[in-house]
């Protein structure tokens, strides 16, 4: 009895776990004396299965709840539900739930060995569920999948997950733009606007008037956002000292104001001035936003238009917490920016709370 536990101890040692209930399988129809003795240990090796499997959920769902939590404090909306990981044998990848302490996103999916595989695969179902939730029955499909694989290879370049990118680029992204022209284009799109346009500007705008349209019809709102979508691209390639685009997108339902705080010497020579003046004129034509956009050096000079336009009280409301600066990577290295927000008085510059979640 003692020596058939010390083989049994050996082979799951020298196998792993996959070979060790194969190779004790077989031993078990050879040997009925192991029948009885095989069956404690079999019992101890999945209690370690499922502790690795508890660890890597953990880890998973640690690594994208602390993203989100991150993004939502800094733009309200944009993730609203934290992530609940579970492993199941299912086809299903996620469905919404509703649990006591709050609304979460259910991720049921198959572990894998690898784990970076897990969290790029998690991660692209929970932002396809969880990301701008009410914006996206006003998206045709390809745009919806285009914004879930900019975002999760933003999202995970952010984190330093570089393997897990790689998977989701390998295995789920590439063979899509590869037989999706649509989504293609719409992707590169989202890919080479800057971090300012993406989550702080399009999405976030695009998930407020969603937020605000919540009685129109599915798509009554896709024409808009798609040309806004390309308003933000050309405006991302515009070079310093260019005109157009026109930095003001006017639509029915969708008026967004651009204020560039990009030239140290205007502001040398001017003052805050003719930055408080362009706010001062899109919030007379009616803007649901006005963004104030600086990087490196002139984030200070936007801090300090924001707070003349504070202290002047014009028809415009900060949204809390914009005002803080960031770190964003550019062709030329990682720099500070800053995107205060504005809306007029009348729509309070509240944005959606996030989900409250208990440890």
């Amino acid at each position: 009895m003692l020596a058939s536990n010390f083989v049994l101890f050996v082979i799951s040692i020298v196998t792993g776990g996959f070979l060790f209930a194969l190779v004790s399988g077989i031993l078990v129809t050879e040997v009925p004396l192991l029948k009885a003795e095989i069956a404690p240990l079999i019992s101890f090796a999945n209690v370690f299965q499922r502790i690795a499997l508890l660890q890597v959920r953990w880890r998973v769902e640690g690594r994208i709840n602390d993203y989100r939590e991150r993004v939502d404090s800094e733009v309200g909306g944009l993730l609203p539900h934290p992530m609940e990981l579970r492993w199941i044998m299912s086809k299903k990848d996620v469905t919404p739930y509703l649990k006591k302490e709050g609304p979460v996103i259910i991720v049921r999916m198959k572990p894998h060995r690898e784990e970076a595989w897990n969290l790029a695969t998690a991660t692209l179902a929970y932002v396809s569920e969880g990301l701008v939730p009410h914006a996206r029955r006003h998206m045709r499909r390809q745009l919806n999948r285009a914004v879930d694989f900019a975002f999760c290879k933003k999202l995970l370049g952010d984190v330093g997950e570089t393997t897990a990118r790689n998977y989701l680029i390998t295995t789920a992204l590439d063979p899509e733009i590869n037989t999706d022209e649509t989504v293609k284009q719409f992707f590169q799109k989202l890919d080479d606007i800057s971090e300012e346009l993406l989550t702080r500007l399009f999405l976030r705008e695009i998930g407020a008037v969603s937020l605000g349209k919540l009685t129109l019809p599915d798509l009554a709102l896709e024409p808009e956002i798609t040309a806004f979508l390309d308003w933000a691209y050309a405006l991302a390639k515009r070079e310093p000292g260019e005109e157009k685009p026109e930095l003001w997108f006017d639509g029915k339902n969708l008026k967004v104001g651009c204020v560039l705080v990009a030239e140290p010497r205007t502001f040398v020579l001017h003052g805050p001035a003719p930055y408080i003046r362009r706010a001062r004129e899109y919030a007379y034509r009616g803007a649901d936003a006005v963004y104030l956009l600086a990087r490196g050096i002139n984030t200070t000079c936007a801090k300090t238009v924001a707070e003349e336009i504070d202290r002047l009280k014009i028809d415009l409301v900060k949204v809390p917490d914009s005002d803080r600066k960031y770190r964003i990577r550019t062709a030329t290295g990682v720099v500070d920016a800053i995107a205060i927000v504005y809306r007029p008085s009348r729509l309070e510059a509240k944005e959606p709370e996030p989900a409250e979640t208990k440890a």
